[in-house]
C-alpha cells in the first residue's frame, strides 16, 4: 500500500513486533518509507497521530495540544489522550474546519474502540469525504477489532497475528474466503514483517 486513495478507511491488524510501526512512520535502515510521509509528500496532507499514551516510537513527531489544533496548518503533529476521553476528542475534531485535508492515524484503536465501533469514530467515517480525511486504526488481534469495522473499512494492511480471522467470518461476507488466501499467505511467509494489503473496494 505504497500510495493509499484519498478518503478511506484503513485498519493495520498484526501482532506486536512484525513492524507495523515502522510500516506507519518509517525506517531509514530498512528502507521503509512510511505511511506518514507518503501522506505529507505524495498526497500533500497534515497527518495527527492519536495515541492513549506518549509511545516512545514516535518521539520524533511534534505533540500539539488539543486546544491548538484549531491553528494547525500543516506537517505532522502528535497527541495522546487518555482511551476514555476519545469520543469527545472525535466530537471535536469533526467540528474543526482545521481538520480538512487530513490522515488521522488512531495507535492501538482497541483501547477505546469495543465489539462496536464508538458513535464519535462512525460519525468521523461518515464525513471523511466531506471533510477529506483518511483514517488509520491499528489493532492488535482480529478478535480485538469491532465486528462493524469491516463494514467501513476500505483497506486492510495485514501483519502476522497469534489470532485467526474466523472470528469476524461473519462480518467478512462477500470477501472472507478471498481474504482467508491472503491471511494464510502472511501466516505461511518465513518472514516475521511480511505484510499484505487487501482492499475491500472491489466488493461493493
Amino acid at each position: 500500500m505504497d500510495e493509499p486513495n484519498f478518503n478511506k478507511i484503513i485498519a493495520i491488524i498484526g501482532m506486536r513486533g512484525t513492524g507495523k510501526t515502522p510500516y506507519i512512520v518509517g525506517e531509514a535502515k530498512h528502507n521503509i518509507f512510511g505511511l506518514i510521509k507518503t501522506y505529507l509528500q505524495y498526497r500533500n496532507m497534515k497527518v495527527l497521530v492519536i495515541d492513549t499514551t506518549d509511545r516512545f516510537a514516535y518521539k520524533d513527531i511534534p505533540v500539539v495540544k488539543i486546544k491548538d489544533l484549531e491553528f494547525w496548518k500543516q506537517g505532522v503533529r502528535r497527541l495522546w489522550v487518555r482511551p476514555d476521553d476519545i469520543s469527545e476528542l472525535n466530537l471535536y475534531i469533526n467540528t474543526l474546519p482545521s481538520m480538512y485535508n487530513t490522515f488521522l492515524v488512531y495507535e492501538d484503536a482497541a483501547r477505546h474502540q469495543d465489539r462496536q465501533l464508538d458513535k464519535s469514530m462512525k460519525d468521523l467515517f461518515v464525513d471523511s469525504k466531506e471533510k477529506n480525511i483518511d483514517m488509520l486504526l491499528v489493532f492488535h488481534l482480529f478478535a480485538q477489532t469491532p465486528i462493524d469495522m469491516f463494514r467501513w473499512v476500505d483497506l486492510i494492511e495485514l501483519f502476522k497475528t497469534k489470532d485467526h480471522p474466523e472470528c469476524r467470518a461473519e462480518n467478512m461476507r462477500g470477501w472472507y474466503d478471498d481474504f482467508l488466501k491472503v491471511y494464510d499467505e502472511v501466516q505461511k511467509s518465513p518472514s516475521r514483517f511480511f505484510h499484505k494489503t487487501f482492499s475491500t473496494d472491489i466488493y461493493l
